[in-house]
């Protein structure tokens, strides 16, 4: 075997399994243990895995950059038809707005740019970064940046956020269940969202299909604490549930 096919093969069992046994890298390339010991070497000093005692393991921004890349490529028909109507429906010139982490929110970004005079306010680093490279004038708060979600949080990024007085918030959620509403893993960034909720004068959140009967560790809002909800489709086994809500836009009905 090669050297760049043993490269492919660690750094695809790593991609599997996130930590590998040096006996078990030899068994798999047929190769020695110093060949082995040397393919890790050269990988750890590009920054492709970690050495560890006995084996390696990817490195973790590799992990995070991984969990990044499936999140943005997770139902983007969907994201992008939601990212499309909510820009029809509601962005104007001369607007100040917030936009979180969501990715469906960052479908947003091409449609701004079309637009005149927007004052955009933004706790994603990659959503900033976005705004910068479309000419939008963004600023983005002091604070944390989480490994995960790139989302700026903390006491300073909240007090910042909720000093500023916008007409719409843009919010992704993690999860919609009727009866504890939107939900996020992390409690930092549900503060910041409910921030934004505060301090703007309407909320509209993004969620595709996947997001009903989802639940996450903390809400951030009530269902009927937002003014619209904009979904692909409520999934035929949750719609008994959302019935009563008037105020969630559908695109397609099933």
């Amino acid at each position: 075997m090669l050297t760049n096919q043993r490269h492919e093969l660690i750094l695809q069992l790593l991609h599997e399994s996130g930590f590998c046994q040096l006996q078990d890298l030899v068994r798999r390339t047929h190769t020695s243990e110093s060949t082995v010991r040397r393919d890790l070497t050269e990988l750890a000093q590009v920054g492709l895995l970690e050495r560890i005692h006995g084996g390696a393991q990817l490195r973790q921004r590799a992990v995070e950059d991984e969990r990044m890349a499936q999140r943005e490529q997770a139902q983007p028909t969907e994201k992008q038809a939601i990212a499309d109507y909510v820009a029809s429906a509601y962005l104007r010139d001369h607007q100040a707005l917030f936009l979180d982490a969501g990715t469906t929110v960052a479908m947003l970004i091409p449609h701004l740019a079309e637009r005149q005079d927007l004052t955009v306010y933004t706790n994603s680093v990659q959503t900033a970064s976005m705004l910068a490279d479309a000419d939008i004038a963004a600023y983005i708060p002091a604070g944390q940046v989480k490994a995960e979600t790139k989302a700026i949080v903390g006491a300073g990024a909240a007090r910042f956020l909720g000093s500023i007085h916008v007409d719409f918030a843009f919010l992704g959620t993690n999860g919609i269940s009727a009866k504890t509403g939107l939900t996020t893993p992390d409690p930092e960034e549900a503060t910041i969202k409910q921030v934004m909720i505060d301090a703007s004068r309407q909320t509209i959140v993004l969620a595709d299909h996947t997001k009903f009967t989802q639940q996450a560790l903390v809400t951030f809002a009530r269902i009927g604490e937002v003014d619209r909800i904009v979904t692909d489709t409520i999934p035929a086994s949750a719609r008994h549930d959302f019935r009563s809500f008037t105020h969630i836009k559908e695109l397609t009905q099933h």
